[in-house]
């Protein structure tokens, strides 16, 4: 209990009156200082809640740009790493491609090497993708095997090394009239009638 004014003795009206006007003034006083700090108390508080929600908001963000940043890293490496599969992979088949190439030349070089000296009395005429036309005669037994064969290594053959002939690595022979594949491989040229007949060489596209 907090005594703000006290009378003694003798008690007169005025000064009753008086000391009741200025207790009444302290404890206006006193009530105004209660209420200042009540609102200093309420306004720190708001101001310590409004710092840590900025605080745990810049935590947040913070975070969330670490995370993006990883996320970014993490798939410029993901593309990065995918880039050089790709060209890892278009390497080797690349190299694929011109070792089956090399192997396939050597062979078609080593066929033409061996294959004999035209001879024989039916004559074929070969029509390739380029509109070349080369031709060979061929004995009526040789079989259509034999004809592939040497539609392969034409571009080795010492009468065509100047020509600039291109053989596709996969093709199959046609005939004109009637159109139709050559795929018997046992049958004669005798047999299939190709005396005379002017054969299409075309090229088989991959899949």
């Amino acid at each position: 209990i907090r005594v703000i004014g006290a009378l003694h003795g003798q008690i007169e009206a005025e000064g009753a009156q008086a000391l009741l006007a200025a207790c009444m003034e302290e404890m206006e006083t006193h009530r105004a200082e209660i209420v200042a700090q009540q609102v200093q108390r309420v306004e720190d508080r708001y101001l310590r809640e409004q710092q840590d929600r900025e605080y745990q908001e810049a935590l947040e963000m913070d975070r969330r740009r670490a995370e993006e940043r990883e996320a970014q890293r993490r798939q410029e490496e993901e593309e990065r790493r995918q880039a050089e599969e790709e060209q890892r992979k278009a390497q080797e088949e690349m190299e694929r491609q011109l070792k089956l190439q090399q192997e396939l030349e050597a062979k078609r070089r080593s066929l033409a090497a061996q294959l004999q000296s035209a001879s024989g009395t039916a004559r074929l005429a070969l029509r390739l993708p380029s509109g070349q036309r080369v031709e060979r005669k061929f004995e009526p037994t040789a079989t259509l095997q034999e004809v592939y064969d040497w539609a392969s290594c034409v571009a080795f053959l010492p009468e065509n090394s100047d020509k600039g002939i291109e053989i596709p690595e996969r093709f199959v022979l046609k005939t004109s009239f009637p159109a139709r594949d050559l795929d018997e491989m046992d049958r004669t040229v005798d047999e299939l009638k190709l005396s005379g007949t002017n054969i299409l060489l075309a090229a088989i596209e991959d899949d």
